[in-house]
């Protein structure tokens, strides 16, 4: 994928904003916890087999979210979608450097 056509297009390369919202940054130590989803999924007594259904995703997904892993943009709006919520009500950034 050419950055400056992509740029020029008007769209952002989904594989570099998703490695800038949802990797773990080296120079602030910042990493993404999905502790907000599994709370809401209880509150509204769903299971994550349930979520996998209603958004979409696949087990997969679910999996690399338990560890704490990279998820693309794309996952986080079907999952926000299903759920009718916003990215701040089931994820957030903490500093782990400290």
């Amino acid at each position: 994928m050419c950055y400056t056509k992509s740029i020029a297009n008007g769209f952002l390369p989904v594989l570099l904003l998703t490695a800038k919202l949802f990797s773990r940054n080296e120079e602030t130590g910042m990493t993404v916890s999905y502790k907000k989803l599994w709370k809401l999924l209880i509150d509204k007594d769903m299971k994550k087999k349930d979520l996998e259904k209603a958004a979409g995703i696949s087990n997969y997904v679910i999996s690399k979210m338990n560890k704490g892993e990279n998820i693309t943009v794309d996952i986080v709006g079907k999952i926000c979608s299903a759920l009718d919520c916003t990215p701040n009500d089931i994820m957030e950034f903490y500093d782990d450097s400290k």
